[in-house]
């Protein structure tokens, strides 16, 4: 029973720290929908700009200039915040121990300790075994090998 209780508080463990992260991933990308939906805009309004000042016969640099720096603001911040994620994304692998994956017919990797496919929900088979580059992939590759 005590490794029944301890698997669940494990499990209850993993399950709350996922929440986390994925709490903090969807605050970000929360930051940058706003970002997107205002370059948006800012090129709407740059064309209707644009062809209002080109019928009028005037410069068109001073406003091109304007909106594209503010876009180029608005980029560089949802740029910013998307390496944030990528972040916390690789943060959350690199924590854990590396272990093969077991890769199901549908081609999914699952973990290493699974027993059905996350995606599909096949019964899984053996761990995947990552080959060495340049290793032989079968025995008739072994022996046409110099």
């Amino acid at each position: 029973m005590s490794k029944v209780k301890h698997l669940f508080q494990k499990g209850l463990t993993a399950v709350s720290e996922q929440s986390g992260l994925l709490l903090e991933i969807s605050r970000i990308k929360s930051r940058i929908a706003p970002l997107e939906d205002r370059n948006e805009t800012l090129r709407e309004e740059l064309g209707r700009e644009i062809y209002r000042l080109w019928r009028e016969k005037a410069p068109l640099e001073m406003t091109v200039e304007k909106y594209c720096a503010q876009m180029a603001i608005n980029e560089k911040e949802i740029l910013r915040l998307r390496q944030e994620i990528t972040k916390l994304r690789q943060g959350e692998r690199g924590d854990k121990e590396e272990l093969p994956g077991i890769q199901c017919v549908c081609g999914a990797i699952n973990r290493p300790h699974a027993r059905f496919c996350a995606r599909c929900g096949a019964r899984l088979g053996e761990p995947l075994v990552e080959e060495e580059p340049g290793a032989p992939q079968s025995e008739q590759d072994a022996a046409t090998l110099p």
